[in-house]
């Protein structure tokens, strides 16, 4: 008979195994796009380099944040959201300033 605590043990494994699987599908994804769309110029091991480098930035990232209170988390996406907010408006001002001062635009 398997009582609660070993039958969540082993849901627990079988997440941890999906979990890294989806990390290394990811970061091989990742990697070979790098590779195949070569984003920056020079090299194509430039490229690869770069997005193994991203790849496995994001994957500690999210590790990173799966270690975080949910507090933490809504705390910072409400955050975030208001950043956005401000310097949306913020530069909807400037431009309206500019634009009554006279000033030309810097971008083409």
């Amino acid at each position: 008979m398997m009582t609660s605590g070993s039958r969540r043990g082993n849901m627990s494994r079988d997440m941890r195994f999906d979990v890294i699987i989806l990390r290394v599908v990811f970061t091989a994804f990742l990697i070979s796009a790098g590779y195949v769309l070569h984003p920056i110029p020079g090299h194509r091991l430039f490229s690869t380099a770069a997005a193994a480098v991203t790849a496995v930035a994001i994957v500690l990232f999210e590790m990173r944040i799966r270690r975080a209170s949910l507090k933490t988390l809504i705390g910072a996406a409400v955050g975030s959201i208001l950043g956005i907010i401000g310097a949306s408006h913020g530069g909807r001002g400037q431009g309206r300033l500019s634009r009554s001062l006279g000033v030309g635009r810097y971008l083409p």
